[in-house]
């Protein structure tokens, strides 16, 4: 689930039921969605030690930009992270 606005997409959360983890479907799901036309730049927020997730936004090229203190639920800190080479050398 996201939020695009002049091109700025911002991804609030996704998620893949715990039967089909590890099987690719969250990467083929947001590559599809950043390959659209209309996405420019892509953020997201991701727990610090989340590392399958990390991983997951790593590969699919985004940067880990800074680091946002309390930010999940208020008592974990996350990276803020940005993508904004859309269509540029994604690996599935």
């Amino acid at each position: 689930m996201g939020l695009l606005i002049n091109g700025d997409l911002d991804i609030v959360s996704i998620a893949t039921d715990p039967r089909f983890r590890r099987r690719g479907v969250a990467r083929k799901l947001l590559a599809h969605v950043l390959d659209q036309a209309s996405v420019k730049k892509a953020f997201l927020e991701v727990a610090v030690d989340n590392e399958a997730g990390l991983n997951l936004y790593d590969g699919l090229g985004f940067q880990r930009e800074y680091v946002r203190q309390k930010y999940c639920q208020r008592t974990r800190d996350a990276w803020v992270m940005m993508r904004s080479e859309m269509g540029e050398n994604v690996v599935w």
